[in-house]
């Protein structure tokens, strides 16, 4: 049995694909195997794979999908058919440092950690620049600290950056159908964990294909879905007021975001306007007068002012997106 199963959706990728396979074939630590998961693309991202890793003497296994599952079954499905301690979930459109698993994994054993995290760079594709992504403090952690730094956006939501304790799944899983699965399931996982360890090693390079005043990309999907399991696992974390409190200032960034990303992605207020009404009615339930008055002290942009006239109505933010946005960026 492998230390590290490594968890790779592939679908759609070739362009990328040769990079990502190469850091992951050239690293130091070799006692791993990659688990590909073939979500059932059009292009021959598979078949690159196969050519690639045939001549290697990486340890391999393609799964295929009965039909495209979307990134968080593919998951999933990967983790579901691992046996190894540590799990980690990369996407194939990156790449990795060639010490990363070596990094992580020493550091997985020296501390008995169940997660263990790295720092990150964003490769703008548009220009070929990087830059720093989410400067987190390096140390060892507790549930509770590290949770404070993910709701206090001092760390990131993406579970990529991190070597994880294939148990911490067995009652966790990432949200079928719905975007930003990573915000809905990082918290779980560290809420479910002894002790995190935070590197100051830079061993991951996330590759952003669109211009730098982009968000993601796309439009997301299914906000519906992600505001249901929202509300859901926020009952996880009402165990003290202020952590209740830290848990929903960073609901209201992630839903600033996607209303950012939503009319960003819209041409006109039909087109994001059910959308934006989603969101309007989880914050009519949430955004507390309490909280406004303290996450007021500590955003750093307008995101709450873009909240507010969110809740009052759905169309203010989509003329103020525009009108800043633009003005600004443009």
């Amino acid at each position: 049995m492998p230390s590290i199963d490594i968890i790779l959706p592939v679908y759609n990728v070739f362009p990328y694909l040769t990079k990502c396979l190469d850091s992951i074939c050239r690293q130091t630590f070799k006692d791993f195997e990659l688990v590909i998961i073939d979500d059932c693309g059009q292009d021959s991202s598979i078949s690159l794979c196969q050519d690639i890793l045939k001549s290697t003497d990486i340890n391999f296994r393609i799964i295929r999908n009965p039909t495209n599952l979307g990134l968080s079954e593919s998951r999933n499905v990967g983790i579901a058919c691992s046996s190894s301690p540590y799990v980690l979930c990369l996407d194939s459109d990156d790449w990795v440092d060639v010490t990363m698993l070596e990094t992580l994994y020493s550091a997985a054993l020296s501390h008995n950690a169940d997660i263990v995290s790295c720092k990150a760079k964003q490769y703008w594709e548009i220009d070929e620049t990087y830059s720093e992504m989410f400067p987190t403090p390096s140390g060892i952690y507790t549930a509770h600290q590290y949770l404070e730094l993910l709701f206090t956006e001092k760390t990131s939501s993406h579970v990529w950056l991190r070597l994880l304790k294939r148990e911490l799944f067995n009652q966790i899983q990432f949200p079928r159908g719905v975007t930003f699965e990573d915000v809905l399931t990082l918290p779980l996982l560290i809420k479910n964990s002894n002790r995190i360890v935070q590197l100051p090693n830079t061993l991951y390079f996330y590759r952003q294909r669109n211009s730098k005043t982009s968000i993601t990309g796309s439009k997301p999907t299914n906000l519906k879905g992600f505001i249901l399991c929202l509300g859901k696992i926020e009952g996880e974390f009402t165990y003290s007021p202020e952590q209740s409190f830290l848990f929903r200032r960073f609901a209201y960034k992630v839903l600033f975001f996607i209303a950012f990303n939503v009319s960003h992605y819209s041409n006109n207020f039909q087109e994001s306007k059910r959308d934006l009404t989603s969101i309007r009615r989880y914050l009519k339930f949430y955004l507390l007068s309490s909280d406004i008055r303290k996450t007021n002290k500590d955003i750093k942009t307008n995101s709450l002012l873009y909240l507010l006239l969110l809740k009052v109505n759905p169309r203010l933010i989509f003329i103020a997106h525009k009108l800043v946005f633009y003005k600004r960026f443009r």
